[in-house]
């Protein structure tokens, strides 16, 4: 009875703490920077180092994740430049060389990825229903 008298008490603590009224403080619209940036499917970022992002493509078969140079003015978090520096990793953990590469596996479809420490990321793959760790390459300070 008192485990429930308990639970009830938080229940209706956190149900009036969540009617305070929200104001927004700042919001940016959406920007496009299709110079440096191609229209993809980009569904899953994590910062890396500096200004420097692995972004994930729920469409690429063949990049593990894409670096993207990322700049934010710290005042209004305006984006003011970002840019798509390529990939340096496949899919199988083979380096890009630049050369056409066709992988034996298909339908990855990364929806997230996340940096589990200064040398792991961890991507999700919708297709292939798993969470897979992976050490990080170049760009990765």
């Amino acid at each position: 009875m008192l485990r429930c008298n308990i639970l009830s008490f938080f229940l209706a603590f956190s149900l009036l703490a969540g009617a305070q009224d929200w104001k927004v403080v700042r919001e940016n619209s959406q920007k496009a920077f299709p110079k440096t940036v191609a229209a993809g499917n980009y569904s899953g970022i994590a910062h890396l180092h500096d200004d420097i992002y692995a972004v994930v493509s729920d469409k690429s078969d063949s990049a593990l994740y894409f670096n993207f140079r990322i700049q934010v003015n710290p005042k209004t978090g305006e984006l003011e430049q970002v840019e798509n520096l390529g990939f340096t990793e496949r899919t199988d953990g083979t380096l890009n060389d630049g050369k056409f590469w066709q992988g034996q596996e298909k339908g990855f479809d990364h929806e997230a990825i996340v940096k589990a420490s200064d040398s792991t990321l961890v991507i999700t793959s919708e297709g292939y229903c798993r969470l897979k760790e992976y050490p990080c390459s170049a760009y990765f300070g």
